[in-house]
């Protein structure tokens, strides 16, 4: 099955926000970010990628992981290997990916959501534990959206931040396709090339 014929988890932007809300770049989490996700819950809906990714009426669910060190940050450049043609020689502090319904299974959006980010983050880093029983902290730190762009258009991050201990190491699982470590904030805030929606989180970890 190609990308295209994937079924994956959005929203009919008319649903996404309450009348007179809006996000426009980054949203720490809050009254608006807590309201989006009660409505993403309520009305969201499956169709094929290939349906959707041109249609900016509808807004696909990305999970969106930052991974966080004390001050530092991941930060990944994805190579021309890479199959995200769209992404080659981009960098990015997010780890993330379109959300899939698992087919049969009735599971509700915060668990479908959980999957999902685990998903992702499987298959683009190895994280070091501490044990086998580590489980990485985390918290939803916000969202992200930009519709200026035909990728925005049709795209919202959900951001997560990923707590490692200081000493653990991350590194990522095809080397041939990106590369990548940590970085301060303020390294990452400068580098060349870098995505919309992580620049936007990036100033949001500032609290810029």
């Amino acid at each position: 099955m190609g990308k295209q014929d994937e079924l994956i988890v959005g929203i009919p932007r008319n649903e996404l926000f309450s009348p007179g809300q809006y996000i426009r770049g980054f949203e720490r989490y809050g009254a608006v970010v807590e309201e989006c996700l009660v409505r993403m819950r309520r009305h969201m809906a499956f169709r094929y990628r290939s349906q959707c990714e041109d249609d900016p009426t509808f807004k696909q669910f990305i999970p969106y992981c930052l991974i966080t060190r004390g001050d530092e940050i991941f930060m990944v450049r994805r190579l021309s290997k890479s199959t995200e043609t769209r992404l080659h020689d981009k960098h990015s502090v997010g780890i993330g990916g379109h959300m899939n319904p698992e087919p049969g299974v009735h599971i509700d959006f915060k668990e479908l959501l959980q999957r999902n980010m685990d998903r992702e983050l499987d298959e683009e880093v190895v994280i070091q534990r501490r044990s086998s029983e580590y489980d990485l902290p985390r918290e939803i730190f916000g969202m992200v959206n930009f519709d200026g762009d035909p990728v925005g258009a049709v795209h919202i991050g959900i951001v997560y931040r990923i707590y490692v201990e200081a000493g653990v190491e991350v590194e990522v699982n095809e080397p041939e396709n990106m590369v990548g470590g940590f970085v301060s904030l303020d390294e990452a805030r400068r580098a060349p090339n870098l995505e919309t929606w992580s620049e936007a989180c990036i100033k949001g970890l500032m609290g810029k």
